[in-house]
């Protein structure tokens, strides 16, 4: 468990290169204030954009998302 705290889980559709990883593990570091490390994988459901969990923490950046809040919006 905590280990899970210190490992990011970032999921992207497309690509996401090598220096795009690295910011974004510099930014959760700052913000954590601990050292935070990745695993990634490709999620084709994502359509486009990127999905971070670290902890009990989820942020994300997709159009799989900005559809389904845009459906919830006109129902």
């Amino acid at each position: 468990r905590e280990h899970n705290h210190s490992r990011a889980r970032i999921e992207f559709a497309g690509a996401l290169s090598s220096g795009a990883v690295a910011s974004i593990l510099s930014e959760l570091s700052r913000i954590y204030g601990r050292p935070v490390s990745a695993a990634t994988s490709e999620n084709p459901d994502l359509i486009a954009g990127v999905r971070i969990s670290i902890g009990d923490d989820v942020y994300e950046r997709s159009i799989a998302s900005q559809l389904e809040t845009l459906a919830a919006a006109s129902a």
